[in-house]
């Protein structure tokens, strides 16, 4: 990611193939530094450094492989490449996950307890409603796990800080099918948006968001955060994303999209609104990429699917076939 135009061929943009939070600390005389790239990745969080205000963006690792000193100025220049190939840079290094990670069925049943506490019935009775909502299966597995990952990223960025000599002052959330075009801001400026880089404990929580595709709530896709309002999006310990699950379910009976009781968007916009956030959207000038195969030449390429073909301003990829 980088926080101004992409320089390099075509269509000049950056791909990032994995979700990724990114962890900026504001400084007073040089901008933003980008302090941290935070990736999840199957078992291993990468971090890489760089400056934001750079126009060249620097690597997103895709895993632990590393560039021999001399082949590392050849990794930066093919940074905005890197969509296979994995790319690092000076000053990379990997971050494991907590070991102690609970696993799935840990996790559900901590959500099932918690939820059926704050609904006053039995466990068994709470799983039965919610297995009778609608897309419950899919969304709870889906969005149950990205929950997650966001939570462990989050998490692993707060216990950096304990070895730092700062603190990070904004968060980049970014899904990994997001492709930037041409951006023209910086993430200096969106910052000065937010808060004008006031201290932590004293600006209010502030978020920007994508303008397009909120599907009637805010675009789940790309979050810009202050500490506060990042805070109000990824839960810190792994008993508030328990929490989180279980209010995420509960609510179903009540969300305005019947037909997708259980949407993201929805969710995600009523823990904003409840915190008394402030929302901007913004055009973050990104395409929904996926690469698929073409049928015709057998060839893997870059195309928007149909359902996303509106959610840009600038698409830059031809629709999926």
């Amino acid at each position: 990611m980088t926080s101004g135009n992409v320089k390099g061929g075509g269509n000049r943009h950056t791909a990032l193939t994995h979700a990724a939070l990114m962890m900026v600390k504001l400084h007073s005389t040089s901008g933003i530094e980008r302090r941290s790239t935070s990736t999840f990745t199957g078992r291993s969080l990468h971090r890489s450094g760089g400056h934001a205000a750079d126009t060249e963006p620097k690597a997103l690792v895709n895993n632990s492989r590393s560039y021999p000193e001399k082949e590392r100025t050849r990794g930066r220049a093919q940074a905005a490449a890197c969509t296979v190939e994995a790319c690092t840079t000076e000053g990379a290094r990997v971050l494991e996950p907590p070991r102690a990670r609970a696993s799935d069925q840990d996790i559900s049943e901590r959500v099932r307890r918690v939820g059926a506490i704050a609904n006053r019935t039995s466990e068994e009775e709470w799983l039965a409603a919610a297995k009778a909502t609608k897309n419950f299966d899919r969304r709870f597995k889906e969005n149950g796990n990205m929950m997650y990952m966001r939570h462990l990223v989050y998490a692993a960025a707060e216990a950096s800080e304990l070895s730092l000599p700062y603190n990070y002052t904004h968060m980049l959330y970014t899904r990994e099918d997001n492709v930037f075009v041409r951006p023209p801001y910086t993430l200096l400026e969106l910052a000065r948006k937010l808060d004008g880089g006031s201290p932590r404990d004293l600006a209010p929580a502030a978020v920007v968001v994508d303008k397009f595709c909120g599907w009637g709530a805010y675009s789940d896709k790309i979050y810009f955060a202050n500490r506060r309002g990042a805070e109000v999006l990824f839960p810190s310990t792994e008993e508030e994303h328990v929490r989180r699950m279980a209010r995420w379910i509960n609510r179903a009976h009540r969300a305005k999209r019947r037909g997708d009781p259980l949407q993201t968007e929805e969710f995600f916009k009523e823990l904003l609104d409840d915190a008394g956030a402030k929302v901007e959207k913004i055009d973050f000038h990104r395409n929904d990429v996926r690469y698929v195969k073409e049928k015709e030449t057998g060839l893997v390429a870059p195309c928007i699917a149909e359902a996303y073909r509106r959610c840009t301003s600038d698409p830059a990829f031809p629709e999926c076939k």
